[in-house]
């Protein structure tokens, strides 16, 4: 396919999905579509890529991206964080399933550490589900999400030409500094268990910090520093980490010299929303939404 979506088909195609919501066949075309990437992905491309922070039910936000992409061909890389929070959960969970639907081999979706039960029931999304859906909620709930979650991968790496190698991950590094292929073998946990999963999910970066120190997050929660995220990226032959999960003001931040940037895409944190857009000729640059 290749960005046929238009505002007009997704609203449709969401639209379609509320009145039938246990379609069995598209639900399996999602989980299908998502499973066959991988718990790492891997892309190799000459067009400019894209990456959304998190979106927490920002639906005006996906829209705007959405509209984008019709001008901006590339690659688009959502690095977690769809629900829970914000008011369109629904909306935009399925909004960015749809648009990988429609865009199977140019557009990543990856896990954050809220695509996950625990968490949904603490910060909204299964109420959320409860309002919007009645008696169906449940059902849809373990029958299609939560196996979407074990599903979904949990990092990428996208070679940009001959230059470039970008690491994306929703969280952080784990304090470990794994290789790629230890990435690759993440086990599928729908209650993350999973020390290096956790973190990859959970961890965050911190200047000023060489080696790594325990996080305000929770038990095995890392802040990471200079040192750790250096031996990852010389290990693994990467020249630098996209990674979204903290809120910044100016909807993305660049830490450790431009190694590593944070990215943050949702309205209803006060701050500018953007994405980044990094052109096959490596220059990095937001796009504010």
């Amino acid at each position: 396919m290749g960005f046929k979506v238009s505002l007009d088909n997704l609203e449709q195609a969401i639209e379609n999905f509320k009145v039938d919501i246990v379609n069995r066949d598209f639900l399996s075309d999602i989980i299908a579509a998502i499973g066959r990437d991988g718990k790492l992905v891997r892309v190799n491309t000459t067009e400019d890529v894209y990456f959304i922070g998190d979106l927490h039910g920002d639906y005006e936000s996906l829209k705007r991206i959405i509209s984008l992409s019709h001008e901006r061909r590339g690659i688009y890389v959502f690095l977690g964080d769809y629900v829970d929070r914000g008011p369109s959960q629904l909306e935009t969970f399925l909004g960015v399933l749809i648009f990988k639907l429609f865009n199977k081999d140019r557009t990543i979706v990856l896990r954050g550490n809220h695509e996950d039960p625990f968490m949904n029931e603490y910060y909204g999304f299964i109420y959320h589900l409860m309002s919007r859906l009645k008696g169906e909620w449940r059902i849809f709930y373990q029958n299609f999400i939560i196996p979407l979650y074990v599903s979904l991968p949990v990092s990428a790496v996208i070679k940009l030409g001959e230059g470039l190698r970008i690491f994306a991950v929703h969280g952080g590094i784990p304090i470990e500094a794994p290789s790629l292929d230890e990435l690759e073998k993440i086990p599928e946990q729908e209650t993350i268990t999973d020390s290096t999963l956790l973190q990859l999910l959970w961890n965050d970066p911190r200047e000023g910090l060489e080696e790594y120190e325990p996080s305000f997050r929770g038990p095995g929660i890392y802040y990471f520093g200079r040192r750790i995220l250096e031996e990852f990226l010389s290990k693994n032959d990467l020249s630098l980490v996209i990674r979204a999960h903290e809120p910044v003001e100016d909807g993305y931040e660049a830490l450790f010299n431009g190694k590593l940037y944070t990215v943050f895409t949702c309205r209803f944190y006060g701050i500018r929303p953007a994405m980044l857009r990094i052109s096959k000729d490596g220059v990095i640059e937001p796009i504010f939404i």
